[in-house]
């Protein structure tokens, strides 16, 4: 009987071994990133972009996905749409892997009226254990940021 981790790794080793050299697999991944306050904007990554310590907590004490921050003094300013752009692609010559992510961060206070409806319903859809594991119900973001795009 195998675990879910080697299920996995199994599962894993032969999407790599398959992937091929003439096509990347692109996959596009969004959440809500409430960033630290205002005074940590003198920081060098003040906007969060290498890490999201306001949202996941330091990067030292991550835990695989399963650490978020209950922050109760997040501000609508400082909460940001981060959407990323991954893509995997097999290098011909080296047959290496290369893995990419471009990540976006979108203020929430600057989205459109028409992508806000759009953003809040896809909030809403997400089931119980996406909404937990993207931090809906974790430090107070979700309302405000409902609340002010349903407004708008």
């Amino acid at each position: 009987m195998f675990t879910d981790k080697e299920k996995l790794q199994t599962s894993l080793e032969r999407f790599f071994r398959r992937l091929p050299v003439d096509k990347a697999v692109v996959r596009n991944n969004y959440f809500i990133q409430a960033n630290q306050p205002e005074e940590a904007e003198e920081a060098v990554d003040s906007d969060e972009l290498g890490w999201a310590t306001g949202t996941v907590g330091p990067e030292d004490a991550y835990d695989n996905g399963q650490h978020r921050t209950s922050r109760t003094d997040v501000k609508l300013e400082r909460v940001r749409l981060r959407t990323e752009r991954q893509t995997l692609r097999r290098l011909a010559h080296s047959g290496a892997v290369v893995f990419t992510i471009r990540t976006y961060l979108t203020p929430i206070v600057e989205i459109e009226k028409e992508d806000g409806g759009r953003l809040v319903s896809a909030l809403r859809s997400w089931p119980g254990d996406v909404g937990k594991y993207k931090g809906r119900e974790d430090g107070g973001w979700f309302k405000m940021v409902v609340e002010y795009l349903d407004v708008k």
